[in-house]
């Protein structure tokens, strides 16, 4: 089948694929199990194809060739979707197949933005191990070639050997996940899990926004020390934007504006009023305290 055609998404969900293992583990970055149960189950559609996803598959064959140029072996795809033998609703999508001193081997291949791709130069990440793991037991051998690759700055790679204490904890876990899925019941109350992905997600947004915040500062930071207002690229526009704050205390003691402010609470008071005759009904909504909070 070709990976991510209709055909191969619909395999798929009849079953639990490599790169979903990690969730059925508790080690995803990206999903709990609960939340691949919902997808497995019908109850959330899946996002078939990520930004990462795409450029992954746009970058897999440039990748593969300087695989073969950097060690001189080569890549094959063929026969790369694959069932484990006796546990069916074990799967995997090889990127491709290889040989590592003289045995047959699991080629994987991740093509990560910049930041990763040096995170990932130590040691391969739990949640892809995971992956590897799963790969070689769908595949019937005991290595595999995690290969890494940035267009910029080439490739390097890491060898996976079989790991007997996880791929016996991905049968043992892996089995009880796909029972709750023929089963349509969860095994733990759905509101608590629910409740734990949206502090989940919360948290995660709450570390994206301070992310997001520091590296403003620091390109803000950059950009004044190169004297630079905007910088473009084919992918987005960045400018510095210059914005007043106005100085409330100095204000508030301003007799004019106490005279202005106090008519201004008038005319909002009066239009909440209105508001409030056209007013729709209460819709339904969360509010999540953490314990931390």
């Amino acid at each position: 089948m070709q990976q991510h055609s209709n055909e191969w998404h619909q395999w798929r969900a009849g079953g639990i694929g490599a790169s979903e293992i990690a969730a059925v583990l508790g080690i995803s970055p990206w999903m709990t199990a609960y939340e691949l149960w919902r997808l497995k189950t019908g109850r959330a559609q899946p996002q078939h194809e990520t930004p990462a996803m795409a450029r992954g598959t746009k970058l897999e064959a440039p990748a593969r060739f300087d695989y073969t140029a950097t060690t001189g072996q080569d890549v094959t795809t063929d026969n790369t979707t694959l069932a484990m033998d006796g546990h069916p609703h074990i799967r995997a999508s090889l990127d491709g197949w290889t040989a590592w001193e003289g045995q047959t081997a699991v080629w994987e291949c991740k093509c990560p933005g910049m930041a990763q791709y040096d995170a990932m130069r130590e040691a391969v990440p739990e949640h892809y191990r995971a992956q590897l793991q799963q790969q070689m037991l769908c595949a019937g051998v005991d290595v595999a070639v995690f290969w890494v690759w940035h267009p910029q700055a080439g490739g390097y790679y890491h060898i996976e050997h079989k790991d007997e204490v996880l791929q016996r904890r991905i049968l043992e876990e892996a089995g009880r996940f796909w029972q709750a899925v023929q089963d349509d019941r969860w095994p733990e109350d759905e509101l608590d899990q629910l409740a734990d992905a949206l502090a989940e997600a919360k948290a995660a947004e709450q570390d994206a926004a301070e992310r997001k915040r520091r590296i403003e500062q620091q390109i803000i930071e950059e950009m004044g020390r190169r004297n630079a207002r905007k910088l473009e690229s084919s992918r987005w526009r960045l400018a510095v934007v210059q914005r007043t704050v106005v100085d409330r205390e100095r204000c508030a003691s301003d007799p004019q504006w106490a005279e202005i402010d106090a008519q201004r609470k008038q005319l909002v008071k009066a239009a909440r009023a209105i508001e409030d005759k056209y007013r729709k009904p209460a819709a339904p909504s969360l509010r999540l305290t953490t314990r931390s909070e």
